[in-house]
């Protein structure tokens, strides 16, 4: 029998909280560690209810993936305003689902915060390390270790202050190297 394309939809919610995740990025990647698929990814945006829809979908197994700050609602006069960070950067989500003839509707998605990545900067070698005011503000990125269509698009950042400790405020899980956006002179990062 033929399948109406209105059949293969995904929809859902996204929340965080008890509050709608208004603004983000979904995405749908082929699930299962595929690596290879002619379905590549598709993304959406969730509209102020937090909802999303893909509208045509072929049949099989997806993750649908989230990844970024959730802003939180501001109630003004009844006029609705984006303020602050309920989420806070990094806040994530992975939902494996399987679409069949019916597709997948009313899947609901409850994010979760980033984790908090500290650490210090160290010199290891004969030569005189930099004092901490020269790498003061350089900028640090979390890559993806081993990217997929999986990752987020943009790497979580900081900046190295003068007594050369970093913090990451929230980062979704995976597998990272940290890199600079310079290195002081006659120096190399070694390892991260």
């Amino acid at each position: 029998s033929d399948v109406c394309s209105s059949d293969l939809a995904v929809s859902g919610v996204v929340s965080f909280g008890d509050m709608p995740a208004a603004g983000m990025s979904v995405r749908l990647v082929p699930g299962g560690g595929a690596r290879e698929s002619w379905f590549d990814v598709a993304e959406t945006l969730t509209d102020g209810a937090g909802r999303f829809v893909f509208p045509v979908v072929p049949i099989g197994s997806y993750d649908v993936v989230i990844a970024g700050a959730v802003a939180r609602p501001v109630v003004p006069n009844g006029v609705t305003h984006s303020r602050g960070v309920a989420g806070g950067p990094g806040a994530w989500a992975t939902v494996p689902i399987s679409v069949d003839v019916r597709g997948f509707n009313d899947l609901a998605i409850s994010m979760r915060a980033g984790v908090p990545i500290s650490g210090r900067v160290v010199f290891e070698g004969a030569g005189v390390a930099p004092a901490g005011n020269t790498l003061r503000n350089t900028t640090l990125s979390l890559q993806t270790s081993r990217p997929t269509r999986r990752e987020p698009a943009e790497s979580p950042s900081a900046v190295i202050e003068s007594d050369l400790t970093f913090r990451f405020a929230g980062v979704p899980p995976g597998r990272y190297v940290l890199r600079p956006s310079s290195a002081p002179g006659g120096w190399r990062v070694a390892r991260s």
